[in-house]
């Protein structure tokens, strides 16, 4: 009896190069797909946030003026040392979750319109900013209460 000497080939598990190719392309069509809406997603989540912060600083400040009977003259930024306790300090120094951000108050003389300002050195914002103007006020960049460039959004006061 003469034995079989032919060896048996067998499939090994893995996957094929065109198999593999046809997986990573249909992750990358995924990821063009999510990235955009994910960026548009987290600016309108910060946009938000920097609005809300805004909204209650200005009422803060208005409620002050109206006890007050004036706005504070400081031009150091930060926070006036008047309005530390009608801000929430920790609001104020979080800078809406911008780790180089800063809020700020300016009024350094009576004929200077008060304003509060989110500072972002070296920030490329204008997208959030956009999204925050169109939410408060008027939705364009040079007019209106909420002015704004890559690296700040200012609230000006009315007097």
């Amino acid at each position: 009896m003469r034995r079989n000497t032919q060896i048996a080939h067998k499939r090994r598990g893995g996957f094929t190069l065109i198999e593999i190719m046809i997986a990573v392309t249909l992750v990358g069509l995924l990821a063009s797909v999510a990235i955009p809406q994910f960026i548009k997603m987290r600016n309108r989540a910060r946009a938000t946030l920097i609005a809300n912060d805004m909204r209650i600083f200005t009422e803060a400040i208005d409620s002050y003026v109206f006890e007050a009977g004036g706005f504070p003259v400081y031009a150091a930024g930060t926070i006036a040392p008047e309005l530390e306790t009608w801000v929430k300090l920790e609001t104020w120094n979080q800078a809406a979750g911008f780790t180089t951000g800063a809020w700020e108050y300016f009024n350094p003389n009576a004929a200077y319109t008060p304003e509060i300002v989110l500072d972002t050195p070296g920030g490329t914002n204008s997208n959030v900013f956009q999204v925050v103007d169109e939410m408060l006020d008027d939705g364009v960049a040079t007019t209106g209460t909420i002015v704004f460039e890559d690296e700040y959004v200012l609230y000006q006061f009315s007097e």
